[in-house]
């Protein structure tokens, strides 16, 4: 109680801290977001923009493809088109004629996809973390589109049969060369680069996503508020705002919690459920190329190395 009592404070500092830093210029930039010319009512900050909107992400909420971001001193424009219309832009009809050809042997095709949800982006990030508070660096490095392929064959966990999905990933660069103006992206705020010795990065990104999940589950920490990435080196994690949860937060209940499903396969299965809440993928890959005790051991190295580092 005491712990979820100071949580709730940091959360309520953060919005005067956050005000206060942009008074300052971090954070302060906002960007216009238009689909097919017409302007959508919402405003985007600098940060989204960079991790949510490069181009050639996919927009599922406005069902809209982004073709061109403008970056300009105090913001900028982001401009997209419908999924309909999105073939007048010729580095996308490239790209939607590349994804025909990736699935037609299972007889679709993109605008089928991209209705059913099939078909998501997702911006992939170089992190550079303070390893304590102070500036964090995030460099846009590429828009990856996944592509769900449900499998026939179901996966038997103990007591419990899934029907289990892989993701084939298309790395837009490999199609279109150019992204525009992109640039690197800093403000301040906790954050830590932690060691692996796992030395394969779909395990340590399992790991993060499960670290992630446990924060959400024990604290009731929403996913957006903590950044991650991963490679076979390294976990990076970091607070999209910085209120400190990071150094306030009691890991050894983490830990715990893991251990206290550790002792059944049926078990496992609940725990990595929650994992599936903050990323299908990594929860279809831990289960389909069984990663399970292979993610717990790495989520374990990390989160020690994480206190130690704090």
């Amino acid at each position: 109680m005491q712990a979820k009592t100071l949580l709730n404070s940091l959360r309520v500092n953060l919005k005067t801290i956050w005000g206060n830093m942009q008074f300052y210029g971090y954070g302060s930039e906002r960007y216009r977001y238009y689909i097919n010319g017409k302007e959508v009512d919402m405003t985007i900050s600098k940060l989204t923009a960079i991790s949510k909107y490069l181009e050639y992400s996919l927009d599922l909420s406005y069902n809209s493809i982004i073709t061109r971001v403008v970056h300009e001193s105090y913001g900028g424009y982001i401009h997209g088109l419908s999924v309909d219309m999105a073939r007048k832009n010729l580095k996308v009809a490239d790209l939607i004629d590349y994804y025909n050809m990736f699935v037609r042997r299972y007889k679709r095709n993109f605008l089928e996809d991209f209705k059913q949800g099939k078909v998501f982006s997702e911006v992939c990030l170089d992190a550079y973390p303070p390893n304590g508070f102070g500036m964090i660096k995030l460099v846009p490095k590429d828009v990856i589109w996944y592509v769900e392929i449900p499998l026939k064959k179901a996966v038997s966990i103990g007591n419990t049969t899934i029907k289990v999905s892989k993701y084939e990933s298309i790395p837009v660069s490999q199609i279109v060369r150019s992204f525009g103006n992109r640039v690197t992206y800093r403000y301040p705020t906790y954050g830590y680069k932690i060691e692996s010795q796992q030395l394969h990065a779909q395990t340590n990104i399992i790991a993060a996503t499960l670290f992630v999940a446990m924060l959400r589950l024990i604290y009731k920490i929403r996913p957006d508020e903590i950044g991650y990435s991963a490679n076979k080196y390294e976990i990076n994690v970091w607070e999209s705002y910085p209120s400190g949860l990071i150094n306030h937060i009691d890991y050894s209940r983490l830990v715990d919690y893991v251990k206290s499903k550790e002792s059944s396969t049926n078990s496992k299965m609940e725990l990595f459920k929650h994992v599936a809440y903050v990323d299908i993928k990594s929860f279809y890959y831990a289960i389909y190329y069984g990663l399970v005790d292979q993610a717990i051991a790495a989520f374990y190295d990390f989160v020690d190395k994480l206190k130690k580092a704090i």
